[in-house]
């Protein structure tokens, strides 16, 4: 039920407080996305911290410049998770799309994974294990969730309250909890990508 405020324009439709608050699957969703962030910008800096080589290096250049180069190869991508990470938290339905498809294709990564985990398990390296659940774990729950009603009504709000709606959940802070799991995930994420 929408209570209305009269006004010099007429009346305008108050946004209920349950459309303000993102639903389950959004917040997965911007855990997995911030987490996979994270990850994206900090192996190149752990990899040169650990004196490991980074994802991408010129034997030519010094470990400096090879972690710089790492790290602005990963811009673009990391602005592209930043993009659809705030299409999700304002709830535009094409970012909710492309959640769906990333994270679906993601689970099948994992459960490829498997096969590396068990080899790496019988040598003793158990990294991996981080990779694959959330890989594994995390993923497909984040698409199915999504594909949930509740979900549903976060991305195709009323007509009348669409625009004041996505404006007022953009101004909204997420949890610190959930900007410090995304963190730790990410970290986790990265330091498993260096022990392979």
């Amino acid at each position: 039920m929408r209570e209305e405020v009269t006004g010099p324009q007429g009346s305008v439709p108050q946004v209920p407080e349950e459309l303000l608050r993102p639903p389950r699957a959004v917040l997965l969703a911007l855990l997995f996305d911030w987490g996979l962030l994270v990850q994206l910008l900090t192996l190149p800096l752990l990899a040169h911290w650990l004196g490991l080589s980074p994802s991408l290096s010129l034997p030519w250049l010094s470990p400096g410049l090879n972690a710089a180069l790492s790290l602005l190869s990963a811009l673009p991508f990391a602005l592209l998770l930043l993009l659809c990470s705030e299409g999700l938290r304002r709830g535009l339905p094409w970012a909710r799309s492309v959640q769906v498809a990333l994270n679906t294709l993601l689970a099948l990564a994992g459960l490829a994974g498997v096969y590396t985990l068990w080899l790496d398990v019988h040598q003793g390296n158990y990294w991996p294990l981080v990779t694959l659940v959330t890989l594994g774990g995390l993923s497909p729950l984040v698409a199915w969730d999504l594909l949930r009603p509740a979900a549903r009504r976060w991305f195709d709000p009323p007509p009348e309250l669409a625009r004041r709606l996505r404006r007022r959940r953009a101004g909204r802070p997420l949890p610190w909890l959930w900007l410090g799991a995304s963190l730790l995930l990410g970290l986790l994420e990265a330091l498993a990508a260096l022990h392979r």
